[in-house]
């Protein structure tokens, strides 16, 4: 909804907090719109949030994480309390600084709020305010116009205290140079890793095995079962009640033109000589030399296909070089500038990347188009009828849901109810696949917060409409350790290895604490170091990974303690790390207003985060327990 206006936003602080504490805001709204108390999660200095805010938040960061991740997401990190916690934190900071505002004594005005509102090009025809756009617009969005302006005047006002906060925060010309200089140093290290599955033969006692038990009794014990009675409402059986009228094709047609167009794209291929972004100036032009001799075959009729398989250093070389369709935000910018700037059969001159030298062979432009509304309308209706679909399915859960009554058999309650099929389940655990539940977990999510004969709300999932009811459950039971005692014993050793890693490792740097040479060290634990290449703080650390802990900590040594004095614990294992060299970044590429902006944007989400967790403790908060 509100994303028309982010659109026209600059700041850092508004693309990047906002989304982050105003999330209720850009979907839901807060305050008037939102006083449907169906039970209190949290007050914060005593203005509620209802269960349905808070509901309605976490479904929609769940969506805006599958929209961004799609099928690369793990379903559990979908369940981790932690999205939960950031759904309520999302209300709670909304609240909190809209409450802000109000004491501060910062509105929006209704002229302001107009500007802002025409001002946004999703509602401008041949760029001017369109009232009857704007209306169609908010209509396909199932919006009025009073809720649209009620959740902008929210957004401006979050703006307005953003501004408030962050207006005295600057960057000097030295801290952007330090910092440049801070964000690029480079270094290379040697360091010994201790894994904890080295260390083999690992002997635990029944008695260890026992007390091993005693203490991690809880992670043993059995998940909780539920029964479920539920009713589906499936958008397809709806589907031929579904009618869409041409004035609505052309209304969506209008209001949605983005969809229609069909981006300009180029068919190419290239030769790679690959050249580091940091190589040495004389490196950098041995390799144009290269470049150039070989655009010079090419203009002397060789066959470019054949050259690229030849000479290209890129992955495409076996394709001779082509690298099909793509747009121009695809691709590296100063190789999509180029590209997109050729004529079809056109050759480049050499072109530098970060990757190294490129020549472009542009074998077909395709022109940017707009789908016409004749063509564009059977896809528009497919659209709307399912949109349409899901609607009356959702009309249906409602009208059965209102008939329902707490306490009484959901099957008992829809007997006499048309199209209304009881389904039940056998005993289930979070962790069952269900067939007849499609993407079952984010029902059980909910399922498993229902007491008994307690109907839920509509649930809303990605194939219809659910409503469910707990039949019977069974809580979770500390099984007997003869009935683990295999997994027991399994995670006993483990731990054991653990702690012998983490004490080899230790005892390895007090050796060299005493003066003990590296190489007498490593003779002694028998350990081969593995040595890296030069690498910056932000980069992966060759052989280890992406690891801010062991960056942190490598990044602090210095000639004069040269190696880490604790073990640093990793995701292989437990490390020692060693300083080899340290290299400082060359100036020659530092661009000082570029850095400064960067450094601005870190400083002004730095204070504001922090600013904004100052606000929290001093305010009266109280969240309902068990919510997780």
């Amino acid at each position: 909804m509100l994303s028309f206006m982010r659109k026209k936003a600059g700041s850092f602080i508004i693309k990047i907090i906002l989304l982050a504490i105003v999330v209720v805001f850009v979907f839901w709204g807060i305050g008037s719109y939102n006083e449907k108390t169906k039970g209190k999660v949290a007050e914060i200095n005593g203005e509620v949030i209802t269960i349905e805010e808070y509901q309605k938040a976490y479904k929609r960061i769940i969506q805006r994480a599958r929209q961004l991740y799609g099928n690369n997401i793990d379903d559990n990190i979908l369940q981790n309390d932690k999205l939960k916690s950031q759904a309520l934190k999302s209300i709670i900071n909304s609240k909190l600084l809209l409450q802000q505002a109000k004491k501060l004594k910062i509105c929006v005005s209704d002229k302001e709020l107009a500007y802002s509102i025409k001002n946004i090009d999703a509602f401008k025809k041949d760029n001017i305010f369109n009232a009857s756009l704007y209306k169609k617009i908010l209509r396909n969005n199932h919006l009025t116009p009073e809720k649209f302006e009620f959740d902008m005047r929210n957004d401006l006002l979050v703006q307005k205290i953003q501004s408030f906060v962050l207006n005295s925060i600057k960057v000097s010309d030295e801290e952007a140079k330090e910092w440049y200089k801070w964000k690029n140093v480079s270094v290379n290290i040697e360091f010994a890793l201790f894994k904890p599955d080295q260390f083999k033969n690992i002997k635990i006692s029944d008695k260890n095995i026992i007390s091993y038990f005693d203490i991690h009794k809880e992670e043993y014990k059995t998940e909780p079962k539920i029964k479920l009675q539920y009713l589906y409402f499936d958008p397809d059986k709806y589907i031929n009640k579904a009618v869409v009228t041409d004035d609505e094709v052309y209304d969506y047609y209008e209001s949605n033109p983005e969809e229609f167009i069909t981006q300009k794209t180029v068919d190419a291929r290239h030769i790679l000589i690959k050249v580091d972004k940091d190589a040495a100036p004389e490196l950098v032009d041995k390799k144009k030399i290269q470049i150039l001799d070989i655009l010079k075959k090419i203009k002397e009729g060789d066959d470019f296909a054949e050259l690229a398989k030849q000479y290209s250093e890129g992955p495409s070389k076996t394709n001779g070089g082509y690298i099909g369709k793509f747009k121009k935000e695809d691709m590296i910018k100063p190789f999509a500038d180029k590209a997109f700037s050729m004529r079809a059969g056109e050759i480049s001159e050499p072109v530098r990347t970060a990757f190294g030298w490129h020549i472009i062979k542009v074998d077909k432009v395709n022109e940017k188009s707009t789908k016409s509304l004749k063509n564009a309308k059977e896809k528009i209706v497919k659209k709307l009828k399912g949109k349409k679909s899901r609607d009356l399915a959702y009309d249906n859960a409602e009208r059965i849901q209102d008939i329902l009554i707490d306490g009484d058999s959901l099957a008992d309650s829809v007997q006499n109810q048309k199209g209304c099929e009881i389904h039940t389940t056998d005993f289930i655990t979070k962790k069952t696949s269900d067939k007849s539940l499609v993407n079952n977990k984010d029902i059980f999510d909910q399922a498993f917060n229902l007491q008994t004969m307690e109907p839920s709300d509509i649930i809303d999932n990605e194939n219809g409409y659910y409503v469910i009811q707990v039949l019977e459950k069974t809580e979770p039971v500390t099984p007997e350790l003869k009935d683990v005692k295999e997994k027991v014993m399994e995670d006993a050793i483990k731990k054991k290895q653990v702690e012998i890693a983490e004490k080899t490792a230790s005892n390895f740097i007090a050796d060299l604490k005493k003066g003990t040479s590296f190489e007498d060290v490593y003779k002694k634990f028998k350990i081969t170091p593995v040595r890296t290449d030069f690498f910056k703080r932000s980069h992966k650390i060759p052989n280890i990974g992406y690891d801010l802990n062991i960056s942190k900590s490598l990044f602090s040594l210095t000639n004069k303690n040269q190696f880490t004095q604790k073990v640093i614990k990793g995701k292989q294992g437990f490390y020692v790390m060693r300083l080899l060299n340290r290299k400082d970044p060359d100036f020659k590429e530092f661009d000082k207003e570029k850095t400064k902006t960067r450094l601005l944007q870190q400083k002004e989400y730095s204070f504001f985060e922090a600013w904004l967790s100052h606000l929290t403790n001093s305010s009266e908060i109280s969240i309902q327990k068990n919510l997780f």
